[in-house]
């Protein structure tokens, strides 16, 4: 059997397998991250095909949004939210991490996980009593009260429904002109120096202007959108045997962010990300 080059089908095969328990500790990790929906399909499927497996479900919002824990039966296993290749999931048990371990571990982080909601995800922007949206980034030091956060979430984001578009873009930087707010442009939100928010303005969630625009193979240059992740552009050059030169040590950072930020990530031979 050809090993699963996605993690989410390798996931999905590791449940099938279970037949007693299956414990999963894992990161508010949102909709849009490429292993998200193959987990929730992983998750139905278990329910559906083997409803005599207990199954638990930790969702952690202090945790790094790249990894997920968790046991079948006698295994436990660690992996990333991406596909390395072929992706496989790394078994804990011969690191010294066994099922009775994880049993403490994992009821250790449900106790302490009791009261959720005095914990929000870094991704929550949650809307305040007196109409602004709280929003921060991964260090969780940064919270700051937006006039409005525009994403895709948001029902006033004039592309609710479909991806938006440079007019859409201009037009809400012309209403804020208009009406004499500032703006703040936010992407994955791993900018942790506090510059990506300002207190009153009106914050644009780039994350779904993501489009791949053009590709040359050949000329090895590609035009992206600036919501698109380093994650996109990766799956999509690899199968033409190209890879991104230099990137951040996580894939899931947006193109746009990264160079708006001026990240630092850089390699001798080619030089600073930039």
């Amino acid at each position: 059997m050809t090993a699963p080059t996605d993690p989410a089908a390798a996931f999905l095969a590791q449940l099938q397998t279970a037949t007693s328990v299956v414990e999963i500790y894992r990161s508010s990790f949102p909709s849009s991250e490429p292993f998200s929906a193959g987990f929730d399909t992983a998750v139905a499927w278990l329910r559906a095909n083997k409803p005599e497996v207990k199954l638990e479900i930790l969702t952690d919002p202090m945790m790094a949004d790249t990894l997920v824990f968790f046991r079948t039966d006698a295994t436990v296993s660690a992996g990333p939210l991406w596909a390395p290749s072929p992706a496989a999931w790394l078994q804990l048990d011969p690191l010294g991490i066994t099922p009775d371990n994880f049993d403490q571990f994992f009821g250790d982080q449900r106790n302490k996980l009791a009261h959720p909601e005095v914990i929000q995800p870094y991704n929550a922007t949650p809307e305040m009593p007196d109409g602004t949206t709280l929003i921060n980034d991964f260090s969780r030091l940064n919270e700051t009260a937006a006039r409005e956060v525009l994403g895709k979430q948001h029902l006033r984001w004039p592309w609710s429904a479909f991806p938006p578009t440079e007019a859409d873009l201009c037009n809400v930087v012309a209403e804020a002109a208009r009406n004499g707010h500032q703006i703040s442009i936010a992407g994955k939100r791993h900018s942790q120096g506090g510059h990506t928010f300002f207190e009153g303005a009106v914050v644009i969630d780039i994350t779904d202007f993501n489009e791949i625009l053009s590709f040359d193979p050949v000329a090895k240059t590609i035009v992206v959108q600036s919501g698109t992740t380093w994650d996109q552009i990766q799956r999509f050059v690899a199968p033409h045997g190209l890879s991104v030169q230099i990137m951040q040590a996580y894939p899931f950072f947006t193109v746009g962010g990264s160079l708006g930020v001026s990240v630092h990530e850089s390699d001798l031979r080619f030089g600073p990300i930039i």
